[in-house]
C-alpha cells in the first residue's frame, strides 16, 4: 500500500541536489533544531496517511471564507468554522440533527455567537460578508442579522457623538465646563459642521446637545448605545427628559431605566423617563415644560406628497385639548351632513373653516365653527369652481408652457418645494386673479439658471392701443390647433410690438423682448420687458453708488438665487439681507456681480473668524469653513420647458 508522509525527512538534502532554502533560511532552520534539542524528524512508516484517505479528505475540504477568519478573530478560534455550523430553525439555536434546517449564517440565529456578538468594527466585516447567504438563511438567522445591523447602527452613532464631543472642546463659547465639556459651543460650530455633513443647521444643533449630554451627563447611555443595546432615538430620550436635573440626579435617573431600555418602546421609555425624573425632582417637568413654553410656534412645511403641513408646536395642554374638542365636535356635525371622506379629512375642513378657507359648509357659526373670519369665499371643499384670491406672501415659479396649458412640468413653490402642474396652475390663477400679486417672467438657460428678467406692470394706456391695434391675427404662446391647453390655461403670452427695442433685449422670438400677460380665469392684463441678465462678465447696469441696493437690483439678485447661498440654509431670498461679498467699506460694488441673499444667521457667520466667502463671475459662491473645507452653492435651477 502506497501512502505519503505526514512530514517530509528533515534530513539535509544530499550533494548534487539542488537546495530549496536560502542560506538565510537554512541558518534559521538550524538554529531552531539547535535551540529545542530536536533531532531530524524520522517518520515512521505507520504514521503515513493512505493515498485514497488523503483524496477523500481533500475532495471533503472547504474553502474557509473571509467571514469564518473575521468571526474567529472576534469570537475566538473555537468560532473557526462557525459560518457553516448546522443550527435549527426560527426561535431555535444549537446544532441541527441531519435533515433539519442548514445554512452557512448558523451562528446567526437566536442565541448563536453573532447573534449575541458585542458591535465592531470585526462584526461590522463578518456581516457584511454573509449578505450574499441570505437565500441559504432561515428567517430566525435573518432576523439575526437585522438585530445585528441595528446594533452596528447604535454603535456607530455612539462612535459619532464622541466625535462631536471632542469637536465641541475646540468650539468652546465661554469656559464654563460641565464635564470637562463647554456649557455652550462657539456660533459658528453648527454652520461648520451643517456645511460639512450636508444637514440642517436644526439637525446639527441637535446633534451636538446630545453629544454634549451624553459625554459630560450620561455615561450609562453612552455605553448602552456603545453596546448596541439603545438606537438613537432612545438615547435622545434620556437626554431631552434628564435636561433639568443635575448631572448626578441625571445618572440617578439613567440607571433607573437602563435596565430595561432595550425591551422598551420608545413610547415605553419616555413615560418610565419622565415617571423617574419626577420621583427625583418634583420641579424638574415643570422647568421643562415652562422653558419648552417659550419657543411656542406655529410650523408650516411641506409635505413628501407635495402637499403641506401646519402645526403649533409647545402649546399649553389645556389649549390644545380644547381645539381637539371643538374640531371634534364639528367634525361630527360634517358627518351627519354627509361631508368629508374621513373623520381626518372632517377634522381638517373644521380647522380651515375657522380661517374662511373651507366654502360654504352647512351649519356654520355653531359650537364655534366659522367665527373669526368663516367668509364662505375660501378655497376647499364647497369652494367655487374658481377658488379664492390669494392674499397671501408666496413665491410660485411655474413654466409659461404649463401655464398656458400646453406643457406638464413642475412648479416651485418657496419654502415647499416642487409642484405638480395642477397645483402650480391653480396657485397661479388665484394669484392672477388678487390685484395685490406681483409677477415676473425669468428667462433660464438650458440648466434652468436664470440668463433674464422682467417686472410685470400693468399696460398704460398707450400700450393698450398698440396692442389693441396689433393684437388681432398674431400668434401668441398658444397651441396652433385649437382652443389652447384643453381648458388647462391660465394666461397667454403674447409677444407685442414696442417702437424701439430698449438696450440689451434681444428679439422676442428668442424669448425676449417686450410680452403681454392675458390671464384666462379674469384678473388684469399685465406687460413685461425682458433684458438680458448676466455677471460673467457683468455690465453693471443695475450698479447703485449707495450701500443699499435698488428695488430692481435686490429683486434680480433674489430671484438669481432664490434663497439664502449659504449651502446648508434653505431659508427664501425674500427674507434675507442683500449682502456685498466684498464689503462695500472697503469698495465692494452695490451690484449684481457682488451681492448674493444672506439671511441674517448667516450673514453674522461670514463676518466670524476663520470664514471666507468668495463670489465668482458665473455666480456661484463658495463658502470655506474655519476647518479649511469648501462647498459651492450655485444660481438657482428653475424649472424649463
Amino acid at each position: 500500500m502506497s501512502g505519503v508522509p505526514l512530514q517530509e525527512d528533515a534530513e539535509p538534502d544530499q550533494p548534487g541536489t539542488p537546495d530549496p532554502m536560502g542560506d538565510d533560511e537554512w541558518a534559521a532552520w538550524v538554529a531552531c533544531q539547535e535551540e529545542f534539542e530536536e533531532p531530524g524528524c524520522e517518520i515512521d512508516p505507520g504514521d503515513w496517511i493512505p493515498a485514497d484517505e488523503l483524496a477523500a479528505l481533500i475532495a471533503e475540504a472547504r474553502e474557509v471564507t473571509a467571514a469564518e477568519v473575521r468571526a474567529a478573530l472576534l469570537l475566538g478560534a473555537d468560532v473557526v468554522g462557525l459560518a457553516g455550523a448546522r443550527r435549527r430553525g426560527p426561535g431555535l439555536s444549537g446544532p441541527m440533527e441531519d435533515g433539519e434546517y442548514s445554512g452557512p449564517l448558523g451562528f446567526m440565529a437566536h442565541g448563536g455567537a453573532g447573534d449575541t456578538a458585542r458591535p465592531s468594527g470585526t462584526l461590522a466585516g463578518v456581516l457584511e460578508d454573509v449578505t450574499g447567504s441570505y437565500a441559504q438563511a432561515t428567517d430566525d438567522e435573518i432576523v439575526g442579522v437585522v438585530c445585528a445591523w441595528s446594533r452596528m447602527v447604535a454603535w456607530a452613532t455612539g462612535q459619532l457623538y464622541g466625535g462631536l464631543a471632542e469637536f465641541l472642546k475646540r468650539r468652546p463659547a465661554d469656559e464654563l465646563l460641565e464635564g470637562g465639556l463647554p456649557l455652550a459651543w462657539a456660533e459658528s460650530a453648527v454652520p461648520e459642521l451643517a456645511q460639512s455633513l450636508g444637514e440642517s443647521r436644526g439637525a446639527v444643533e441637535a446633534m451636538l446637545g446630545t453629544a454634549r449630554s451624553l459625554a459630560a451627563r450620561l455615561p450609562g447611555t453612552t455605553a448602552g448605545l456603545l453596546d448596541g443595546d439603545l438606537s438613537d432615538e432612545k438615547a435622545r430620550i434620556i437626554v431631552r427628559g434628564t435636561s433639568e436635573l443635575t448631572p448626578e440626579q441625571a445618572q440617578q435617573a439613567e440607571q433607573a431605566v437602563l435596565g430595561r431600555a432595550a425591551k422598551l418602546t420608545p413610547g415605553g421609555l419616555r413615560s418610565a423617563v419622565s415617571r423617574v425624573v419626577i420621583e427625583i425632582d418634583p420641579d424638574a417637568a415643570r422647568r421643562r415644560r415652562e422653558a419648552a413654553a417659550r419657543t411656542r410656534r406655529v410650523e408650516v412645511r411641506p409635505e413628501e406628497s407635495g402637499n403641506s403641513m401646519v402645526s403649533a408646536r409647545e402649546l399649553p395642554a389645556e389649549a390644545a385639548a380644547a381645539i381637539d374638542a371643538q374640531l371634534s365636535a364639528r367634525a361630527d356635525e360634517l358627518h351627519r351632513h354627509g361631508i368629508g371622506q374621513d373623520t381626518g379629512d372632517r377634522r381638517v375642513l373644521a380647522l380651515l373653516e375657522k380661517f374662511g378657507l373651507a366654502g360654504d359648509l352647512p351649519g356654520a357659526g355653531r359650537n364655534g365653527a366659522g367665527r373669526n373670519g368663516a367668509s364662505g369665499n375660501g378655497g376647499g371643499a364647497g369652494a367655487g369652481s374658481r377658488g379664492p384670491a390669494v392674499p397671501a406672501k408666496l413665491t410660485l415659479t411655474a413654466t409659461v408652457g404649463t401655464l398656458a396649458g400646453l406643457r406638464d412640468r413642475p412648479g416651485e413653490l418657496a419654502s415647499h418645494g416642487p409642484v405638480d402642474p395642477d397645483l402650480a396652475r391653480r396657485l397661479a390663477a388665484a394669484a392672477l386673479r388678487h390685484p395685490g400679486s406681483k409677477v415676473a417672467v425669468i428667462v433660464t438657460d438650458e440648466q434652468g439658471q436664470m440668463t433674464g428678467y422682467g417686472a410685470a406692470r400693468p399696460p398704460t394706456k398707450a400700450e393698450r392701443d398698440r396692442i389693441r391695434r396689433h393684437r388681432t391675427g398674431r400668434p401668441g404662446y398658444q397651441s396652433s390647433t385649437g382652443p389652447p391647453g384643453g381648458g388647462r390655461q391660465v394666461l397667454t403670452f403674447t409677444p407685442v410690438p414696442v417702437p424701439v427695442p430698449e438696450a440689451g433685449q434681444l428679439k422676442s422670438g428668442s424669448g425676449y423682448g417686450t410680452w403681454l400677460i392675458e390671464p384666462a380665469g379674469g384678473g388684469q392684463d399685465l406687460i413685461v420687458t425682458l433684458k438680458a441678465i448676466s455677471t460673467d462678465p457683468c455690465d453693471h447696469r443695475m450698479q447703485t453708488a449707495a450701500h443699499d441696493p435698488g428695488r430692481e437690483l435686490r429683486e434680480v439678485t433674489m430671484l438669481r438665487y432664490a434663497t439664502c447661498t449659504n449651502p446648508v440654509c434653505r431659508r427664501p431670498a425674500a427674507r434675507c439681507d442683500w449682502e456685498h461679498n466684498i464689503p462695500y467699506e472697503v469698495g465692494g460694488r452695490t451690484c449684481l456681480c457682488n451681492g448674493n441673499p444672506e439671511c441674517r444667521f448667516d450673514h453674522g457667520i461670514k463676518q466670524s473668524t476663520g470664514w471666507t466667502v468668495r463670489q465668482h463671475p458665473d455666480g456661484r459662491i463658495a463658502w470655506t469653513t474655519p476647518t479649511g473645507r469648501t462647498a459651492v452653492t450655485e444660481p438657482h435651477r428653475y424649472p424649463t420647458d
